[in-house]
């Protein structure tokens, strides 16, 4: 599960890798895929199921967001 939530942030060193690893066991939308998808049946979904997969949307924006993050702050690094 965990290496599929940040398989293309693969540079990350192991502190990292271990704290994305925490914050995939909440999130239930685990690639950009599965958001793309989500998000266009969310144009169907009812009310309450809609406001749940709303959430794990969040929750993967923000893991993804916070990978990327990581990513740019070792390539910044690199480059020094």
């Amino acid at each position: 599960m965990a290496s599929i939530c940040f398989q293309s942030t693969n540079m990350i060193l192991n502190a990292d890798i271990c704290e994305i690893i925490l914050r995939c066991i909440k999130v239930r939308i685990y690639n950009g895929t599965e958001a793309s998808v989500t998000f266009a049946e969310m144009a169907i979904m009812e009310t309450v199921k809609l406001e749940e997969y709303r959430e794990y949307l969040l929750k993967y924006c923000g893991l993804d967001t916070f990978a990327m993050v990581k990513v740019w702050e070792r390539l910044r690094e690199a480059v020094k």
